[in-house]
C-alpha cells in the first residue's frame, strides 16, 4: 500500500535535496587532556520546502512511520545512500539519532539535545587494537603506558573506535532531511571519549570504552516559527502535521465495512464536516493545504487544492472492493454563469475503466454552490473547446438546478494523467442508465476479509435489522439460510452484520421452530445447565451457564458451533484440521450436532438407533 501511494503521488524526496544543502564545519577544541570533541555546524535549510517534503513523506506512508521499514529497498529508491557511507558505528549512531529526529518531527519530543550512550553503540565486550607504529612509539611498556592511552585518543576520531558525528549528521541531511524543517540548520555535536586499557604487548595495546555515563550529544537549533527555546521545540505546532494524518487515517478506518459508493461518500461529508473555504484566495502547490483539512482547527482555511487532495489521499488509503477504483487530481478552471473563469482544483474517480466521473468536494461543502452532493460523482451534460489565457483548454459542462456550470483542464493535467482517457467524463444520461453496484439479493459480499449478507441489496445482521435477536436487552444478531451453500449462518451486529466464522454463538431457537424439542422439559432443563460450559477453565461458566439455562428455559435461545467458513456444524464432528486450528484444546475431541437444529449432544443420546454417551458438560463423546 505505502509504496503503492508513493508511486501514485510522484513524489522524489531525500537524497535530492543535500545538492542544495551547504555545510560549514567549525573544530572548537579536542585534547587529551578535556576528553572531549565538540563541533558546530551550519547547514543552510529551507524550512517550508522541508515542511512541504516532510508533508509529502507523511501522504505516502499509512501511518506517518519512516520508510525504513522497506529495509533492503535502498538501492531501489534511493533512500538512505549517504547511510550507507558510514562506518559500522557511524550507522549505529545514525539510526538512533533519526530515531530521536523523527519523535521531533512528529511532536513526540521537546528537546532538540539528543544523547546517544555509548552502551548503545558498542558492545558490551568490543575492544580496538593499536600497533606501536601506529602510535608513533617503537614500544609499549607499563612504563608509558599511559602516552599510549594518549596517543590512543588523539586517533580514534580516524579509527573505527570514533563513528564520525560529523559524517553521521551530514548523512541525515542527505537522506533525510524534510525530519528537521523545524532547524535553523545549525547544530553542536560533541562526544566524551573516555577509554582504558585492556592490555598491551610490546608492539600492541588494546582499548576499550569505559563504562559509565558516556554520551555523543547532538545539539539542534530550532528556528522560530517552531521555537519554546533554543533546544526546545514547541510540540503544539510539530504534531500538528502527523496528528492531522492519524486523523485522516481514523476515517478510513471508520469506513472499512462501508460499500465501495458509501465509502467515496462518507470521505465527502467527512472532508466538508472538517474543512472551512478561504474565499478569495488562491495557494498553488501548498501542502499545508492537506493538513489544515485534518488538523481539527476551524481557524486554518483550505481552498480547493486541500479538499481535492485530501479526498484523493483518503481514497489512496483505501482499498476497495472493486480494484478498478481509483481517484485522480485534476486542475484547471471553473466558471459559473457568465463569470470569468477561476483557477480550479478537483476529482476525478474511475469506478471502472473508461466510467470516470467528476466530484468536487470543495463545492460540495456548506454555504457552497453544489451543496451537498449536486457535483459529487456526476457525469458531463456536453463537452467544450476554448481559449482560457491564451490556452487552448477543453472541458465539459455539468448539470445544476440553477446554474450553468463549465469545467475545463489545462495542460498540467497531462503530467500527471497517463492519457486523455483518464480526463474523459462519462454522460449524464450514461451515468443514470449505468448501475455503479450490482443488485445484491440474498447474496454474500466480501468487504475487508470479512463476508456480509445481503437482501435487497440492504445489508442484514446490522442494529437497524429488524431481524436481530434480543436478549436481555442486548441485540445479537440473527441467523440466516443461504441456499447456495446449503447452510445456516449467524450475523454477529457487533461486527456490522459480519458472518461470524470459527466461534460459538448464542442464538435464538425461534428461527429453526424447535417447538417439539422442548416439550420435553426434564431434557430441556439438563441440556439448559450443560450449555455455554464447552471450554474447560471457562472463568464466566457460571455466569453463562444461568444466563443460558434462562434462555432455553424460555425457549429463546441456544449454544451452536461454527466452523472457520461460518457454517452451522451438524452431525459428527471431529476436531481436526482446520477445526483443531480454531479449538487447539479440543483437538481430537468428537462431537455431535443435532441435523436440524445444529444442538450439541450432552449425555445419553440416541442417534439413528444408537445409544451414545457425551460428556454433559463438554459434549465430548466418551
Amino acid at each position: 500500500m505505502k509504496k503503492e501511494i508513493f508511486k501514485k503521488w510522484g513524489f522524489k524526496l531525500g537524497v535530492a535535496l543535500f545538492a542544495t544543502i551547504f555545510c560549514t564545519n567549525i573544530p572548537i577544541y579536542a585534547s587529551a587532556e578535556d576528553e572531549s570533541n565538540i563541533t558546530e555546524a551550519e547547514y543552510s535549510l529551507d524550512s517550508d520546502a522541508l515542511y512541504n517534503q516532510y508533508i509529502e513523506f507523511l501522504m505516502t506512508s499509512d501511518d506517518g512511520i519512516s520508510i525504513e521499514e522497506y529495509e533492503g529497498e535502498e538501492a531501489d529508491t534511493g533512500y538512505y545512500a549517504a547511510k550507507t557511507a558510514l562506518t559500522k558505528h557511524g550507522k549505529i549512531v545514525y539510526e538512533l539519532l533519526k530515531e530521536e529526529i523523527i519523535k521531533i518531527s512528529n511532536g513526540e519530543r521537546d528537546s532538540t539535545t539528543i544523547n546517544i550512550p555509548y552502551s548503545s553503540v558498542y558492545g558490551a565486550d568490543e575492544t580496538f587494537t593499536f600497533t606501536a607504529s601506529e602510535l608513533n612509539m617503537t614500544k609499549i611498556t607499563d612504563e608509558n603506558i599511559n602516552e599510549a592511552q594518549k596517543k590512543v585518543f588523539a586517533l580514534i576520531s580516524d579509527n573505527a573506535i570514533e563513528p564520525g558525528l560529523g559524517e553521521v549528521y551530514d548523512a541525515i541531511v542527505a537522506d533525510v532531511a524534510y525530519y528537521l524543517y523545524w532547524s535553523t540548520g545549525n547544530v553542536v555535536y560533541s562526544s566524551t571519549p573516555i577509554i582504558h586499557v585492556v592490555s598491551h604487548t610490546d608492539d600492541t595495546v588494546t582499548v576499550k570504552p569505559s563504562e559509565g555515563e558516556q554520551y555523543f550529544r547532538f545539539s539542534i537549533n530550532v528556528n522560530s516559527t517552531y521555537s519554546n527555546g533554543d533546544y526546545t521545540v514547541d510540540t503544539s505546532k510539530t504534531s500538528v502535521a502527523k496528528s492531522a494524518f492519524d486523523h485522516a487515517n481514523n476515517i478510513v478506518n471508520q469506513a472499512k465495512s462501508m460499500s465501495d459508493t458509501e465509502k467515496l461518500t462518507f470521505y465527502k461529508n467527512s472532508i466538508c464536516d472538517l474543512a472551512d473555504y478561504a474565499f478569495n484566495t488562491w495557494i498553488g502547490n501548498d501542502h499545508r493545504q492537506i493538513i489544515y483539512v485534518f488538523d481539527n482547527d476551524r481557524s486554518t482555511k483550505v481552498v480547493c487544492e486541500g479538499y481535492a487532495k485530501a479526498f484523493k489521499y483518503l481514497c489512496d488509503l483505501t482499498t476497495f472492493s472493486s480494484p478498478e477504483i481509483e481517484c485522480r487530481l485534476a486542475a484547471g478552471y471553473l466558471m459559473v454563469d457568465n463569470d470569468n473563469p477561476e483557477r480550479h482544483m478537483w476529482n476525478i474517480v474511475q469506478l471502472k475503466k473508461n466510467e470516470n466521473y467528476l466530484v468536487d468536494v470543495t463545492n460540495c461543502d456548506e454555504k457552497m454552490f453544489a451543496s451537498p452532493d449536486i457535483l459529487f460523482m456526476k457525469g458531463h451534460i456536453g463537452k467544450l473547446n476554448q481559449v482560457i489565457n491564451g490556452e487552448q483548454v477543453w472541458g465539459y459542462q455539468l448539470a445544476h438546478p440553477s446554474r450553468s456550470v463549465f469545467y475545463y483542464y489545462d495542460n498540467s493535467n497531462y503530467n500527471t494523467m497517463r492519457s486523455t482517457d483518464e480526463l474523459t467524463l462519462v454522460s449524464e444520461q450514461q451515468s443514470k442508465s449505468q448501475d455503479s453496484e450490482p443488485y445484491k439479493n440474498c447474496v454474500w459480499e466480501v468487504l475487508d476479509g470479512k463476508s456480509y449478507w445481503y437482501e435487497e441489496n440492504v445489508r442484514q445482521g446490522t442494529a437497524s435489522d429488524s431481524k436481530c435477536f434480543s436478549y436481555d436487552g442486548t441485540l445479537r444478531g440473527r441467523e440466516i439460510y443461504d441456499p447456495t451453500s446449503v447452510g445456516w449462518y449467524w450475523l454477529d451486529v457487533n461486527a456490522d452484520g459480519a458472518k461470524a466464522v470459527g466461534k460459538e454463538v448464542f442464538m435464538p431457537y425461534i428461527y429453526q421452530n424447535e417447538a417439539t424439542w422442548r416439550e420435553n422439559e426434564e431434557e430441556l432443563n439438563k441440556n439448559a445447565e450443560n450449555s455455554g460450559a464447552n471450554a474447560e477453565g471457562n472463568t464466566e461458566h457460571a455466569e453463562l451457564a444461568e444466563q443460558v439455562k434462562k434462555a432455553i428455559q424460555s425457549g429463546t435461545g441456544k449454544w451452536v458451533r461454527y466452523d472457520n467458513d461460518g457454517k452451522m456444524l451438524k452431525g459428527w464432528i471431529t476436531i481436526e484440521g482446520d477445526l483443531a486450528v480454531l479449538y487447539p484444546n479440543q483437538a481430537g475431541n468428537r462431537y455431535y450436532y443435532d441435523r436440524k437444529t445444529g444442538l450439541m449432544a450432552k449425555g445419553e443420546t440416541v442417534i439413528d438407533g444408537v445409544t451414545y454417551y457425551f460428556d454433559e458438560i463438554t459434549g465430548v463423546l466418551k
